[in-house]
């Protein structure tokens, strides 16, 4: 990583890291403190950590904690959101197993799918101003309803909802 950053520094480009949000990954996988003196940003995948617990999200929260404890500065990590859900067999347009784009989600209300309900989505953007974290990482923008053709909640719902709640 450190040759990447060398490269890429002279040029005025960034470098970001996107990094597992599971407590167990985390410890075994990456030197934070090292990595946090290279990269310009975590991206960190804590979008699927906590479906199906509105508004909770336990599990990204101790996620969150475990690269700050370990010495990566608050400002460097975004928190992951999903514009999809967890569950079933596949939505009926993506048809990627056990994922259902937002749209799919709207359309088809289908029983046994988590995914970020408004209010957890409103509290992670709390969470994230509250800790001082550097943003949300936005996983799958073409898995929002991106043409407000099934959520009837205007273009990107999950986007617009993060940015109402800044």
């Amino acid at each position: 990583m450190q040759e990447l950053r060398d490269q890429l520094a002279p040029r005025g480009k960034l470098l970001t890291a996107s990094v597992s949000g599971v407590i167990d990954d985390i410890g075994n996988s990456y030197e934070i403190l090292e990595l946090s003196r290279i990269v310009d940003f975590f991206n960190v995948m804590t979008f699927e950590v906590d479906l199906g617990n509105p508004p909770e999200f336990p599990n990204a929260e101790a996620a969150m904690q475990e690269f700050v404890t370990a010495g990566a500065p608050a400002i460097q990590l975004n928190m992951g959101i999903a514009t999809y859900g967890i569950g079933g067999e596949s939505g009926p347009i993506v048809q990627i197993p056990d994922v259902w784009a937002k749209y799919e989600v709207c359309q088809v209300h289908p029983t046994g799918v988590s995914i970020d309900s408004d209010a957890t989505i409103i509290a992670k953007v709390a969470y994230i101003q509250t800790e001082g974290f550097g943003g949300a990482y936005v996983k799958s923008l073409d898995l929002d309803d991106f043409n407000d053709n099934s959520c009837n909640q205007g273009d990107y719902p999950v986007i617009q909802l993060i940015k109402d709640s800044l």
